[in-house]
């Protein structure tokens, strides 16, 4: 398999930091694109608007695509503004799913604005 020529950030759920399901993403990821950016892996900052606000900027600077993958069927705040962030930059966006990486072009859809962690998104396939 050829790799695509990206430096890829995987946005994904803190949920999954340090699980065999981010070990086996992040593995995937690694599979298919010349280098990762995981912010899990990044040093802990003051607080969550410091750590966000790293978040996107190395999105800004530092990645030309995003992949992301869900927690439960959603996504949280964070990872829906990181998909933000990514699309207003013009990159590709790519979506984990069943052990696989696909373009994605769908839609971000609230669900529940209450819940930033778990349920506040979810990503939709494009009509």
């Amino acid at each position: 398999m050829r790799k695509r020529n990206k430096t890829v950030y995987y946005a994904h759920s803190m949920r999954k930091y340090g699980t065999n399901e981010e070990a086996k993403e992040r593995e995937l990821l690694e599979r298919h694109f010349i280098q990762v950016i995981d912010p899990s892996q990044l040093p802990p900052q003051r607080s969550g608007y410091e750590a966000m606000r790293a978040c996107f900027q190395l999105i800004e600077t530092s990645a030309t695509a995003l992949a992301f993958s869900s927690y439960k069927g959603h996504i949280g705040k964070g990872v829906y503004r990181e998909i933000e962030v990514a699309r207003a930059c013009g990159y590709p966006i790519y979506e984990i799913r069943h052990g696989k990486v696909n373009r994605w072009k769908g839609r971000l859809e609230v669900v529940d604005r209450n819940d930033w962690s778990v349920k506040y998104a979810k990503a939709r396939k494009a009509a």
